[in-house]
């Protein structure tokens, strides 16, 4: 038996020092530094398991809100939590948030339905000098073409759903003219504000599983970062489903899974995207050096698990998910992290995968521990069928000796608080795998960590799984195969250019740093796509109906740029139209699928191939890691019926106030 058997020592263990070493070690130092100087009620130290409340709770599920008679009238306020109420690893926690929540409320649609949602900005305005200071870090990280709107300014995106990008006037006699915002995320709704979302699902949209977060520009990795997310689920037609799949989709049977890498400084609090980044001398989530220098297996720029923070599952730490032995689950996942690659694996068990960014693949691929771990990046989606193994007591003995091997989840499931299972319960772990350095958008090696805990006992359930030729008539897009039609249409092939770069030198691929708007020296970075940092006014039109190939990739500063930064992996992502690419499946084959957000490796060129079907409006490409994007690595896209029609005056104006106001 594999569970909970691993060849990488738990975070918790790298923090013990050994007390006949001579000198102390990084990880030693670290917990010196932590322990000397704790700086506040949520210090950067490893989160004590085994505290009444702080793990091994039941997972829980968001609530749902539904859809009547065609339409989902619903609103969202978006406000602090409240710290002597939300916690997180007993630490209360004053987070940007939807309705007081660590994890947003289920949205749930049908194909046909228009949702109806009030964005309630109830965050406190911040003053000019408030606002001034959120940036005065990211001038020394970042050149800032576009200097974004302050960190309590929001807006609303409905990330992979295929709908209308635009806004629309409503005027009537004696009132003034209201902006109605689709998945328009070019507007800015300012503290004290509310705007008005009318999204239209079409018809025909494929059902799978979307969600939805803010798109502010300099706001966004903030507000994500601080859990501000929520699943979006197109349902399906359970006349449409075969028998077992409809089962393991239903209420009892389905478990939404959103992971979140919530950020919180030692307050409790991220009051600036300067946070993310190292800054010598100051102890921040990025930055291991401030702590007593860094970890052996850890570069400058630090990780996540640095801070010893630990990615949450619907907002808990290492919950329990509970099935009955043979039951069929659907699991619904998502990365609403800002920045975190996760890397999954489950113990003992299968990872059928049925969809991948919230469109049914046609086919099951089983990701297990022979293969490797099924990836998700921030924005990705997987949905995946569990079926529990029966449990016996030869196999509990078994997986609890190797549970039990893991000095930390040893501790946390003795401790005295514990609750007590039965002895033919079987627990198994939910695993983010460790990767190493070029594998990670930290680039540095990412350690092992428990996620969660799949606890099996009850009476069994007599569950199946779909066959291959069920999940082939899925596929809501059995016959398109864009690579291949736009080889047989003959002459010239569209093709967009997206060129991702971090570095020192802004509009000069080939020779020099153009270093002249900055005298006394290049920034420390840039974050461009193009060669160009974000700006609104600068957009790439698409013709409406077209089919294309986009090819991606990623590139660093030249060599003759001193200390110039390498290439480095960013994650692609375009609003409104989903993209087909070809990607290895469990078996190392090539497979065509369909997504809308997807890892482009350090130095790689990438084709994806999309057709703008449907609608017309301007919208965004960009790298999603959110504080890239927030920082430059952004750019606007207008499809068009013709390639020389202008925005029209009206629509530019109102959204131009929008966002002054």
């Amino acid at each position: 038996m594999s569970t909970f058997v691993r060849t990488v020592a738990s975070l918790a263990l790298l923090l013990i020092g050994s007390a006949a070493a001579q000198t102390p070690t990084p990880a030693a130092r670290l917990q010196s530094f932590a322990l000397k100087d704790p700086k506040g009620p949520c210090p950067y130290v490893p989160i004590d398991l085994e505290k009444p409340g702080v793990a091994m709770q039941p997972l829980k599920t968001p609530p749902a809100l539904r859809s009547v008679g065609g339409v989902l009238q619903t609103d969202l306020t978006v406000k602090y939590t409240d710290p002597a109420k939300t916690k997180l690893a007993d630490c209360g926690v004053k987070l940007r948030s939807f309705n007081g929540e660590l994890v947003g409320p289920t949205i749930r649609l049908k194909p046909g339905d228009t949702l109806k949602l009030n964005l309630i900005n109830a965050l406190p305005k911040e003053t000019a000098a408030e606002v001034a200071r959120q940036y005065e870090d990211e001038a020394t990280q970042a050149h800032l073409v576009t200097i974004p709107h302050s960190f309590n300014t929001t807006n609303m995106h409905y990330h992979g759903l295929h709908v209308s990008p635009s806004s629309h006037i409503v005027r009537a006699p004696g009132r003034k003219d209201e902006l109605i915002a689709s998945d328009d995320v070019l507007i800015a709704v300012m503290p004290g504000q509310t705007q008005k979302y009318e999204v239209a699902i079409p018809k025909n949209h494929p059902a799978g599983t979307f969600w939805y977060h803010p798109h502010a520009h300099g706001s966004t990795s903030i507000q994500v970062g601080s859990g501000m997310a929520g699943a979006l689920i197109i349902d399906d037609d359970p006349a449409t489903l075969p028998a077992s799949l409809r089962d393991a989709s239903d209420e009892q049977h389905e478990k939404i899974l959103e992971f979140e890498s919530i950020l919180y400084n030692q307050d409790g609090e991220v009051t600036t995207i300067a946070s993310f980044f190292p800054s010598p001398g100051i102890p921040t989530v990025k930055n291991c050096a401030a702590f007593g220098g860094p970890l052996p297996d850890q570069t400058s720029v630090g990780t996540w698990q640095c801070s010893n923070r630990r990615t949450t599952v619907n907002g808990q730490i290492v919950p329990i998910i509970h099935m009955r032995p043979g039951e069929v689950s659907r699991w619904r996942m998502i990365d609403t992290s800002f920045r975190e690659s996760i890397e999954l694996q489950l113990d003992d068990h299968t990872l059928h995968e049925i969809a991948l960014d919230g469109i049914y693949t046609g086919k099951i691929d089983d990701w297990n521990e022979d293969t490797q771990p099924l990836d998700l990046e921030p924005g990705y989606r997987s949905d995946v069928l569990v079926k529990a193994r029966p449990c016996n007591l030869q196999q509990h003995a078994a997986s609890e000796a190797s549970l039990l091997s893991h000095s930390d989840v040893r501790a946390l499931l003795m401790a005295p608080n514990a609750r007590a299972v039965a002895p033919t319960t079987c627990r198994y772990g939910l695993w983010n795998r460790a990767v190493s350095t070029n594998q990670s958008l930290r680039g540095s090696q990412q350690r092992e960590a428990l996620l969660a805990i799949l606890e099996v006992d009850g009476d069994p359930e007599n569950m199946t799984l779909p066959t291959a030729a069920e999940m082939a008539k899925m596929n809501p897009f059995p016959n398109v195969n864009l690579p291949a039609q736009l080889g047989q249409q003959g002459g010239p092939i569209g093709v967009q250019e997206v060129v991702f770069k971090l570095g020192a030198d802004l509009r000069n691929p080939g020779g020099t740093p153009n270093c002249a708007s900055n005298p006394g020296g290049c920034p420390t970075n840039y974050f461009q796509v193009n060669y160009m940092a974000y700006d609104p006014s600068h957009e790439r039109k698409l013709l409406l109906g077209a089919t294309e190939m986009w090819n991606i990739t990623t590139v660093g500063d030249p060599a003759n740029v001193p200390s110039g930064i390498p290439p480095l992996p960013h994650v692609f992502h375009i609003h409104v139209n989903p993209f087909q690419v070809s990607r290895s499946d469990p078996n190392g084959n090539p497979e065509l699928v369909w997504k809308d957000t997807l890892l482009i490796p350090p130095a790689a060129n990438v084709n994806v191939y999309t057709q703008y079907l449907d609608f017309t409006g301007a919208f965004v490409m960009h790298c999603h890691i959110l504080d890239h994007e927030d920082l430059g690595m952004m750019e606007v896209e207008n499809v068009v019926k013709d390639l020389a029609t202008p925005m029209p005056d009206a629509m530019m104006m109102l959204e131009h106030d929008q966002m002054k106001h």
